[in-house]
């Protein structure tokens, strides 16, 4: 239940606006850290492609005869050729986790200025509600 007091302070319109201002400034902190969480998840997924296609490279260049044919069943590429395939995938999964890199160290950057405006909201936020409950104290003295 609302007190009075509290349904005072939140019919100010200013209140009202500080308040919007400090939810979207949280908002947009929680969706920085968000993306870099959900960027993390791909390069680990990038990270574990690479790894199986780095096995697959090295399955590929010690293998015999038989293999070699089996490879060449499977792929229709010879070794050498499936092993350039597996070499060009292994640079282009290195690629990618580095521009996923790039994005996570991007948003980092943003993440101070946000932690700042967020503060910066929060406490104009309290000031504001101070100030409404004593005036809301002083009208009910």
């Amino acid at each position: 239940m609302t007190t009075p007091k509290q349904a005072f302070i939140n019919a100010d319109p200013t209140y009202q606006q500080l308040y919007q201002n400090y939810c979207s400034a949280n908002d947009a902190l929680i969706s920085l850290n968000s993306q870099c969480m959900d960027v993390s998840y791909v390069i680990q997924r990038l990270l574990i492609a690479r790894d199986l296609v780095d096995n697959a490279r090295q399955s590929a260049e010690h293998c015999d005869i038989s293999e070699s044919n089996q490879i060449e069943a499977l792929t229709g590429n010879c070794s050498d050729s499936w092993d350039s395939a597996l070499s060009a995938t292994h640079q282009l999964l290195s690629e990618l986790i580095f521009i996923h890199c790039e994005a996570i160290a991007s948003h980092r950057q943003a993440i101070p200025p946000a932690e700042q405006s967020r503060s910066q909201a929060l406490e104009l936020l309290n000031i504001t509600t101070r100030q409404l409950g004593e005036e809301f104290n002083n009208l009910a003295s």
